[in-house]
């Protein structure tokens, strides 16, 4: 089972970040000043990041998400933890969100439970007895829902350095000015701007992504939206693992299993949203 990250907090996490975060802000902040760097220094992050993050197999860390909404001027906080199990090319996510705080400050303990599996985003809410699977890709189709710019939620692991200077025009950046990295020390910050063309382009004018001085380690990351929003996501104690059957029996994979197993038992609600049928040639010539 794959579960993934998202980015706009609607009806539901995955079809707004976290369909397009485990994925993250607006024209402000994307104007902050940053320092000159020479193509070598950029050059030589994106190297060491993929060589780095090569080896990886078993990722957790206990999350902090929030997105800021321009237009509205409010705001909202997710805590949560994910899990990512990299089998290259394959990377499955698990990912539940265990609390919820609005701009006031007031919490609500409530969780949601969220994975990639076969070309579709799986949904659980357990406290209302529903699961929401939605098709995102076909049977054969080529889809990273943790491409940089591309997927729900930008996944900083695995990414190609070739890929990503194809993608995006790459500059070393500094801390982003917002609440969640204030405290953030000894880190390194790619700041990425999507090329024209690209499908990053459309929905993001950049996305900042930090990483631990040692071992280079994924710590956060910024997404500025066109519309002004901000998503950002702090990672608050990133570790390797090492024993995959200690982490397969972790707390959040043993919590989606026995829900799924508790959701055939009890008849849950759920709700499947295919794509649409594309329309062959044949079809649309008709008059």
């Amino acid at each position: 089972m794959t579960v993934h990250v998202i980015p706009d907090l609607g009806e539901t996490l995955v079809t707004n970040l976290l369909i397009s975060f485990l994925m993250m802000v607006t024209t402000l902040p994307f104007l902050q000043e940053t320092p000159q760097s020479t193509p070598t220094e950029v050059d030589r992050l994106l190297d060491r990041l993929e060589d780095a993050h090569g080896a990886i197999r078993l990722f957790s860390s206990p999350l902090t998400y929030r997105k800021d909404y321009d237009l509205e001027g409010d705001f909202e906080t997710r805590l949560g933890e994910i899990a990512i199990t990299i089998q290259p090319p394959e990377r499955d996510v698990v990912l539940v969100f265990d609390r919820i705080i609005d701009a006031s400050g007031h919490g609500t303990s409530k969780s949601e439970y969220h994975a990639f599996e076969e070309g579709w985003w799986v949904e659980m809410t357990p406290d209302r007895k529903r699961i929401v699977r939605r098709q995102i890709s076909r049977p054969g189709e080529d889809l990273d829902p943790f491409k940089l710019g591309e997927g729900p939620f930008p996944l900083p692991l695995a990414q190609k350095a070739e890929t990503v200077r194809r993608r995006f025009e790459p500059s070393i950046g500094v801390v982003p000015d917002e609440p969640l990295f204030r405290a953030l020390k000894d880190v390194e910050v790619l700041h990425l701007v999507p090329r024209l063309g690209t499908p990053a382009h459309e929905d993001h004018e950049s996305i900042d992504l930090i990483f631990e001085k040692t071992g280079l380690l994924p710590a956060g990351v910024l997404v500025r939206h066109r519309n002004g929003d901000r998503t950002s996501v702090w990672l608050r104690s990133p570790e390797l693992h090492t024993d995959e059957k200690a982490f397969m029996n972790g707390r959040i994979q043993r919590e989606m299993i026995a829900f799924q197993d508790q959701a055939v038992e009890e008849g849950w609600s759920i709700e499947i949203k295919r794509l649409a049928e594309p329309i062959s040639e044949t079809e649309g010539s008709r008059p």
